[in-house]
């Protein structure tokens, strides 16, 4: 994922996944930063702005899980046959995974919304 901004008064950005830091981002000249970050799961990001000193010039800033990871799948149908199970959600691409019941054979689940 990137993450680009403005950093008023900052000349680097401290990012954090998970509560865990990562490596701190240079401002340009212009107060702008970009960097890319590999993770696994969802959780919360936190940006806070740092001067020369490494000491923190502005407040933390929060990028919730929300904004930035499609909603947990909704199940809408699911079809159990001798053949197998067949699940129809409304997934988009990079959703949170999600689990659904194993339901008997013979039977189906329609999801009205």
């Amino acid at each position: 994922m990137t993450i680009t901004g403005k950093a008023k008064g900052a000349s680097k950005v401290a990012v954090s996944y998970n509560a865990k830091a990562l490596k701190p981002v240079k401002v340009t000249k212009k107060g702008r930063f970009k960097t890319t970050v590999k993770f696994t799961g969802y959780k919360d990001f936190t940006l806070t702005g740092l001067n020369g000193k490494v000491a923190a010039v502005t407040k933390a800033y929060v990028l919730a899980k929300d904004s930035y990871a499609a909603a947990k799948p909704t199940l809408l149908k699911a079809d159990r046959t001798k053949k197998g199970l067949t699940f129809t959600t409304d997934a988009k691409k990079s959703s949170q995974a999600a689990q659904f019941k194993i339901i008997g054979v013979g039977q189906a689940t329609v999801t009205n919304y």
